[in-house]
C-alpha cells in the first residue's frame, strides 16, 4: 500500500463525514444524538488521520513537516470544541453554533487540499488501503 494511497483514503472517509454533518446541520436540534455521534466519527478520523499523517511527515523537509503537525493538533483542537458545540446540553444560539460548525468544516477540506497539493498526490491513483476493523470507511452515509 503506497503512502499517497493512505493519505486519499483518509481524506475520502473525512471528506464523506464533513458532506454528511453539513447535510444534518439543519436538523441539528432535531436530531442531535446523530449529528452529536457523528463529530465523534469526524474526531476519530482526524485522529487517524494524524497519526498517518506522522508517517508522511517524514517525507517532507523539517519545516513542512512540523507545519502539518501543528495544522493536525490545531484541527484535532477545534473539532474537540465542535463536539461542544452540537452537544444537546451547548447553551450557544443555533445560529452562532452553526457558523462555527460550517467554518470548521471549510478549515478542514482547505487542510485536506493543501495536504494533498503537498503531498503531490494523486487523486485519480487506484490504489486503495482496506477499511480497518471498525472503519466505516469514506462513503457518504458512514
Amino acid at each position: 500500500m503506497s503512502l499517497a494511497a493512505d493519505v486519499l483514503y483518509d481524506h475520502e472517509v473525512l471528506r464523506g463525514k464533513l458532506a454528511l454533518l453539513e447535510e444534518l446541520l439543519p436538523s441539528r436540534y432535531v436530531a442531535p444524538y446523530t449529528v452529536t455521534r457523528l463529530v465523534e466519527s469526524i474526531i476519530a478520523a482526524l485522529r487517524r488521520h494524524a497519526e498517518e499523517g506522522e508517517r508522511a511527515a517524514q517525507a517532507l523537509t523539517p519545516e513542512s513537516a512540523e507545519r502539518v503537525r501543528e495544522e493536525h493538533r490545531r484541527l484535532q483542537a477545534r473539532a474537540a470544541l465542535l463536539l461542544e458545540l452540537v452537544s444537546p446540553a451547548a447553551a450557544i444560539d443555533e445560529e452562532h453554533a452553526v457558523t462555527h460548525i460550517r467554518y470548521f468544516l471549510s478549515d478542514l477540506r482547505r487542510h485536506l487540499t493543501e495536504e494533498e497539493t503537498m503531498a503531490g498526490v494523486n487523486r485519480a491513483e487506484p490504489e486503495r488501503r482496506q477499511p480497518a476493523s471498525g472503519d466505516m470507511g469514506g462513503g457518504r452515509w458512514h
